[in-house]
Parts: C-alpha cells; sequence; structure tokens
C-alpha cells in the first residue's frame, strides 16, 4: 500500500507566521505517515521552518527543483525508505500570471517492488470567473501532459498529480483530464468523504494561537484532489479534519491509499 497525501500548510501571507502552525502540521503528518506529501503555499518561512527540519530528520526527502532565486511554493516530501528518486524536476504554471503556482513532478522508484510511479505536485489559479476557469483548463492540460510524459518516458506503472486545484469536484478541469485517461481519485474509492477541504481561516485568539472550525459544506465544494492514470487500485480517499490541522491551516488534507 502506498499513502499519497497533498495539503495546502497555508502560507503566511496575513502575518499568520508559521511558528504558531508548524508543530501541529508535523504532529499530523506523523500520525498519517504518507509515502508522498504534497504540499502547496510553502513560503520561504515554510521552507525554514521547525516543520521542514523534522520532517527531513523523520526520513523524508524535499524535492524543490526551482532554479536558484525562484521560490517552490509547491514542494514534495517523500518518504526515503519507501522511495528513491530516479528523476525530479520543477516548472511554472502557464496562463497564470501568479509566480507561486508551480508544479514540482518526480519520477519515483518503490524500493519495495522496484516498480516506478510519477507523481506531480501543484496549485492551480486561484481567480474567480470565466477567464480563470480557462486558466484552470490549461493548468490541467498542462499537468496532463506532464503526467502522460514521465509515465511514458521512464516506464512507470502509474502517474498521479495533487494539490490545490482551486475548483470543485464538478469543475471543467476534470472533463480535461478524462479526456486523456487521468480521472479523479475519489471516485475509485469504496466512499468519500462527507465534508469540503477547504474550511476557511483559522482565526488567532487571546492565546496567540489559530483556531479553526470544520466546514459544513459538503465534499463537492472541496478544491483539493487527487486524479491519476495507469496501473492502480484506490483503496480509500480520506479527509484528516482534526482539530490540531483545522488550527494550522485553512485546507483539511486529503489522502488516497493506493495499490499498485
Amino acid at each position: 500500500m502506498i499513502r499519497v497525501m497533498t495539503s495546502n500548510i497555508w502560507g503566511d501571507y496575513f502575518g499568520n507566521e508559521v511558528q504558531v502552525r508548524e508543530d501541529q502540521l508535523f504532529e499530523v503528518y506523523s500520525k498519517y505517515a504518507p509515502d508522498v506529501l504534497g504540499m502547496q503555499e510553502v513560503t520561504p518561512s515554510w521552507h525554514a521552518s521547525t516543520l521542514m527540519t523534522n520532517m527531513k530528520n523523520a526520513g523524508y526527502l524535499l524535492l524543490d527543483d526551482a532554479p536558484a532565486g525562484v521560490g517552490n511554493y509547491n514542494a514534495m516530501l517523500v518518504k526515503g525508505s519507501r522511495f528513491s528518486v530516479r528523476k525530479s524536476g520543477f516548472e511554472q504554471m502557464t496562463h497564470t500570471e501568479d509566480g507561486s503556482k508551480n508544479i514540482q513532478w518526480a519520477v519515483l522508484i518503490d524500493k519495495q517492488t522496484e516498480q516506478k510511479i510519477a507523481v506531480c505536485n501543484a496549485h492551480f489559479e486561484y481567480r474567480q470567473g470565466p477567464q480563470y476557469d480557462e486558466a484552470r483548463e490549461f493548468n490541467a492540460e498542462q499537468i496532463a501532459w506532464r503526467m502522460r510524459y514521465l509515465k511514458e518516458h521512464y516506464g512507470c506503472v502509474a502517474a498521479f498529480a495533487f494539490g490545490d486545484m482551486n475548483t470543485n469536484t464538478e469543475s471543467s478541469v476534470f472533463p480535461v483530464f478524462a479526456r486523456r485517461g487521468i480521472l479523479q481519485l475519489v471516485d475509485q474509492a469504496p466512499a468519500r468523504p462527507a465534508c469540503s477541504t477547504y474550511h476557511g481561516y483559522p482565526v488567532r485568539g487571546e492565546d496567540g494561537r489559530y483556531h479553526g472550525k470544520s466546514s459544513n459544506a459538503p465534499f463537492q465544494y472541496s478544491l483539493d484532489h487527487i486524479v491519476g492514470m495507469g496501473e492502480y487500485r484506490v483503496l480509500s480517499y480520506e479527509t484528516v479534519s482534526e482539530q490540531p490541522v483545522l488550527d494550522a491551516t485553512d485546507h483539511l488534507p486529503v489522502f488516497a491509499d493506493l495499490e499498485i
């Protein structure tokens, strides 16, 4: 079984410093122990955080292939005891003016089976309106091309993409994926989560800590998704809605357990 997780960690764009939130995320990631973790909004403060140090000390490899002077806001962590990295890379997301929207990709070799899988972590255009819906469709096209190239060029048994796609489960990005044989993993799972992955900004209390609440919105309004192509089976697809993550970020982590 392989566990793939995506998690928007709420960049410190609003004075919401990482120091009061990093231990909570490390607690969650340690508990659920993903084999591959794609993060979004990994600001310079997050790159320099104790969270990153603790994850590396726990045996995770940080994949950050951004050129010097270019921030990788979508870095990935891979469990070194499970995978070796055959190849990894970085590219900016097209059709958006936001430089924080990029793709970190990798070809991984499973140390247990010697099978190769491709993984792509991304953050799509965030603004709303018809022109931005079209931009997200171009984002999906870009990811789909990268997935297929990696799968075919490196002989991967499967390819997966995940991240904050800034759109719900009924969005026009998913027909773009489907036309290329890429499917939503939640639709292949035995059951789907109940609530949306987006629950809004936690509020800072008098204690100096952030406090968040669960969303009442149904899962179809989720912004965070995992898609795949190739040979695999989805054993489960779940969100993490425990209080530490509600307090640490505005998005719930999502993970899929896969048999490959």
